[in-house]
């Protein structure tokens, strides 16, 4: 079985609260699976009031086959309207244990966690 880590950017671009969906697919099934939020930026696309809210996480939705998927859930709200544009990103790690057989189709010699079909290291 091997361990293997992920380093992922997910931009977001919205207002209110919103989820921006993500997956990560491997060349042997996933055993089990964790995401964590290594930081983020976040900040108004225009001028705007102070800072009422701000969330950002991070959510494992589904961890089995050969993928993992996962959310990025965001919120910023100023102290007046609550509805003004946003955008940036979230650093996400993926930490991902995968069984020891490789998926159907995928080369001899491919990496571990690389999507199936991948070239061979």
């Amino acid at each position: 079985m091997a361990l293997v880590f992920i380093e992922k950017r997910k931009g977001f671009k919205g207002e209110g609260a919103f989820d921006t969906p993500d997956s990560h697919s491997f060349d042997k099934n996933v055993k089990s699976a964790h995401v964590v939020l290594r930081g983020f930026k976040i900040f108004f696309d225009s001028t705007a009031n102070p800072t009422q809210l701000l969330e950002v996480a991070v959510q494992l939705e589904q961890a089995e086959g050969f993928q993992v998927r996962y959310k990025v859930h965001t919120e910023l709200k100023d102290n007046k309207t609550g509805s003004d544009k946003y955008s940036g990103h979230a650093d996400v790690l993926l930490i991902v244990e995968l069984a020891d057989q490789p998926a159907p189709g995928s080369p001899p010699g491919s990496p571990p966690g690389s999507p199936p079909g991948s070239p061979p290291a």
